[in-house]
């Protein structure tokens, strides 16, 4: 076996064991996208080889970068521009187009997905299994949240498909449950209210588009309404008692501290309307405001914050509007290259299916967004990248038939 052949192996190796196990810990995830980029780099540098997928992103992302690197010259600290750089905008489109690299056709898609849900179902049950035996929560946080909102319509989505066999439907059936432990177990308010109106929408294409018969379609929609009626009295007691602090913001410091820095990315919008305060900089001007324009009294802890808890707002105040309008722009495309598979594929296929859940996971991700920054988070965006890059080649192979 020449070297390339062993580089290539190497790599294709280590973003499997990326796929199995992003969920598990920050340092895995770190550990394994930096040993993809140095091999991914040595295979670059010795064979020359570097094909960069034309897709109808580039542009756009091209223009994205073009607004970061500008940022970088009204930065009031360069180290803090360059680690966002890094982290995550580098690593997330260094992982983009290695992964349509590696899933360079759509027959390898079922194998790669099949490693990420699989992946998760493992850490679903370690999780829920550590929780039971002595108490340690793994399954918590934001992040968390909305990785089991994505689970849970992807595994939903599989049990509707009928090439799947019998026994992976017991083991989606087991998804779906267990990330919906896990989902409420993490309080999380974006993740949950992100999940209801993802579902709603998966639930009106399965339902209102896929399904032909009316007397399923109006018993659906007696369950979904008796579903909305109950849903209070079925969250744990934590995560209502969380959205009853909605009633009282200026009380909750976690939500007074938020309102706060909403109102700071706005200061920092008007301020620097094109470039933003410098990627990456958004704490110091963050901290700036609360120290000499804002009235408000936070904690030490709500000091600390470096995001504004809305990926918009985050966007627009460190890198400018242009650069949030690029980035709404690339949502665009991303649903309406789902949407396709969706409208394309026979009704209840593998793709159709795909379609559905990959427009579900942009809506928890949107949702979401507006009151959290849950996307810098490696698990929540390597899930929908990888999401996106396999809709992509189905919908662009597609398109080759049509050519053809």
């Amino acid at each position: 076996m020449n070297i390339k052949k062993k580089l290539d192996n190497i790599i294709f190796f280590i973003y499997m064991a990326l796929l199995f196990l992003f969920t598990f810990s920050i340092a895995i995830r770190n550990l394994l996208i930096g040993l993809l980029f140095i091999f991914s780099v040595i295979r670059i540098l010795v064979y020359r080889e570097f094909n960069l997928k034309n897709t109808e992103f580039n542009f756009y992302i091209l223009l994205f970068l073009s607004f970061t690197f500008l940022s970088f010259f009204v930065a009031e600290d360069i180290n803090l521009s360059l680690d966002r750089f890094i982290s995550p905008i580098l690593r997330y489109l260094f992982f983009f187009y290695l992964s349509f690299i590696i899933i360079n056709n759509k027959n390898k898609i079922e194998k790669h997905l099949n490693i990420l849900i699989y992946g998760n179902l493992t850490f679903s049950a370690l999780g829920i299994l550590l929780k039971l035996i002595n108490g340690s929560n793994y399954i918590t946080g934001n992040g968390t949240g909305t990785v089991a909102a994505f689970n849970i319509l992807i595994f939903t989505a599989l049990l509707f498909n009928n090439e799947k066999n019998n026994y992976k439907k017991i083991l989606y059936l087991f998804g779906v449950g267990s990330f919906i432990y896990i989902l409420f177990q993490t309080s999380s308010r974006g993740a949950v209210l992100g999940f209801f109106a993802s579902f709603l929408i998966f639930i009106g294409f399965i339902v209102y588009y896929n399904l032909k018969s009316a007397k399923i379609k109006y018993l659906i929609t007696i369950l979904l309404i008796v579903l909305v009626m109950i849903t209070p009295y079925l969250l744990p007691d934590r995560l209502m008692n969380k959205f009853d602090n909605l009633k009282n913001i200026s009380t909750n410091n976690s939500l007074k501290t938020r309102v706060v820095m909403w109102e700071s990315s706005i200061h920092m919008i008007k301020n620097n309307p094109i470039l933003g305060v410098g990627v990456g900089n958004f704490q110091p001007n963050y901290l700036d405001y609360i120290d000499n324009i804002s009235n408000e009294n936070l904690t030490a802890g709500s000091r600390k914050h470096d995001h504004p808890h809305n990926l918009f707002l985050f966007i627009a105040a460190e890198q400018g509007i242009p650069s949030l309008v690029l980035f709404l722009i690339m949502i665009f495309i991303s649903i309406k290259i789902s949407l396709f598979n969706v409208y394309i594929y026979p009704k209840f296929s593998f793709e159709n299916l795909l379609g559905i859940t990959s427009v579900s996971v942009l809506i928890v991700f949107i949702v979401h967004s507006m009151v959290d920054s849950t996307a810098r988070y490696g698990h929540v965006g390597f899930y929908i990248l990888f999401i996106l890059v396999i809709n992509y080649i189905i919908y662009e192979e597609m398109n080759k038939r049509s050519e053809n």
